[in-house]
């Protein structure tokens, strides 16, 4: 059962941090990994809520799901800059390198959206900073085309391009 997007029940319940109805929905056989018709699933739903996250993870959601354009509940996290989400999923063997179709990583996605928090720890954990996607940008072009100067400085005092 979906809606016009293709949101079950569970996406929806996630997307709006209700926890203790996931819990209802899944006690009742709902499909943790189902995706919407853009290929998101209930995890990438609840990239604000780090209690949805722990709860699909604890459940076994797929933590590789990837949508239509290849983006994975880590990259949806980056966007957030919610670190807390971003460190649980890594911690949880998040792939931190996993690129899009478009070629963007995850730390591409903290640059992109200004989240210098996650960007920092992304990289103290290993995150390559010389890739550039499929458009040619690397992380320091499209921190800096967004104005980002604390990720622009820190990407330029840890030598990325």
């Amino acid at each position: 059962m979906s809606n016009n997007e293709g949101c079950t029940p569970l996406y929806v319940t996630c997307e709006r941090q209700q926890v203790e109805v996931a819990k209802i929905l899944l006690q009742n056989n709902a499909n943790i990994d189902k995706t919407n018709n853009k290929g998101d699933s209930p995890l990438c739903a609840g990239k604000y809520s780090i209690s949805i996250i722990q709860f699909l993870i604890e459940n076994k959601a797929n933590i590789e799901s990837s949508n239509d354009e290849g983006e994975t509940p880590l990259h949806f996290a980056c966007t957030t800059g919610k670190e807390e989400i971003v460190k649980f999923l890594i911690e949880n063997n998040a792939d931190i390198e996993k690129s899009t179709k478009n070629g963007n990583t995850p730390l591409y996605y903290a640059c992109q959206s200004g989240s210098s928090v996650v960007a920092h720890y992304l990289i103290e954990n290993k995150a390559n900073i010389d890739t550039t996607n499929n458009d040619g940008c690397t992380l320091l072009w499209v921190a800096s085309s967004k104005g980002h100067s604390e990720i622009v400085k820190y990407l330029i005092e840890n030598k990325g391009d």
